[in-house]
Formats: C-alpha cells, structure tokens, sequence
C-alpha cells in the first residue's frame, strides 16, 4: 500500500493500493507523479491532483524480479533492471519515458 503522510503533521492524506515487493518509489516533481517499482513485475503510477489527493493512473508491466528502478528527470525517463529469468529471457534495462 501506498500512503501519503502529510510532513507537518504526520498524518497520512491518501491511502492507496500498490504493488508487491516494492524496492524503488520516486517522486516526478515536474509531473506531479509517483513511480512504484517492485518484484512482482509492474511499476505502479500514482498522480497527485492536490497535496491531499493522489490517484493510481498506470499499472504498467515490468517482468518478474524488477524491483530496481531509477528515474532520471533531466532525461523525463524511469529505468527498470529487469533479472534474467533461469532459463529464459536474458537481464534486460527497459526505458519508460515520463509524458506530459
């Protein structure tokens, strides 16, 4: 779960559904977004309306074990590492690019 405190009071503002294994969450200043990365396989956005309000607008798939994530925001882009898979597909560095 994703929760929101308020920094004068502690309080928590906005409460909402996340995804599982999270290792990364970033804060997209010029967007107003919040980015969510973790094992489960997705990246999870969140949009804030008002300091008080927030809301999930994307739940984008990742792979499985692509927890680790950096956002650049002089490039507007998220970076996910995604694990190689025992037998399978190769690790991989996927690039999603933040839009207005």
């Amino acid at each position: 779960m994703l929760v929101v405190l308020d920094t004068e009071t502690g309080k928590p503002v906005a409460h909402l559904p996340a995804v599982g294994g999270v290792d990364d969450l970033v804060y997209d200043a010029e967007r107003k977004r919040i980015y969510m990365s973790a094992s489960d396989g997705f990246v999870s956005v969140y949009q804030q309306k008002n300091p008080d309000t927030y809301e999930a607008i994307a739940k984008i798939a990742t792979g499985p074990g692509a927890r680790t994530s950096k956002f650049v925001p002089e490039q507007s882009r998220l970076y996910v590492a995604v694990p190689a898979v025992k037998g399978g597909k190769p690790a991989e560095l996927q690039v999603y690019e933040a839009t207005p």
